[in-house]
């Protein structure tokens, strides 16, 4: 009779589980937020557009863009929905800009 396995497969399931809590809770915490910056989600010098979306999806009320000392916000075209409306603000500085050769063809 093994008497390891069942408290070792116990311990793995454990941490699985306090793991997929935490995240859902992380999730939920941003959620609740009324307001976020978009570095909340990340940042990505060359394009922040999953990013972008992400604070969007977040499901706060104001969503803001915020001076990074690494550069530009750059993002590719985007739709965002939101019930009930979302206010977006720029920090002082930031700036928002067309990822290079994303909005070809487009009117």
């Amino acid at each position: 009779m093994v008497t390891g396995r069942p408290r070792f497969w116990k311990t793995v399931a454990t941490r699985v589980v306090f793991s997929v809590a935490m995240a859902a809770g992380m999730v939920h915490h941003a959620a609740a937020e009324s307001v976020v910056k978009v570095s909340d989600f990340g940042f990505d010098a060359v394009d922040s557009t999953r990013f972008i979306k992400a604070a969007f999806d977040s499901g706060a009320k104001k969503v803001v863009f915020d001076k990074r000392p690494e550069g530009s916000w750059y993002a590719t075209p985007l739709r965002v929905r939101s019930r009930g409306g979302v206010e977006v603000m720029f920090e002082d500085g930031a700036e928002l800009c067309a990822k290079r050769g994303a909005f070809l063809g487009i009117t």
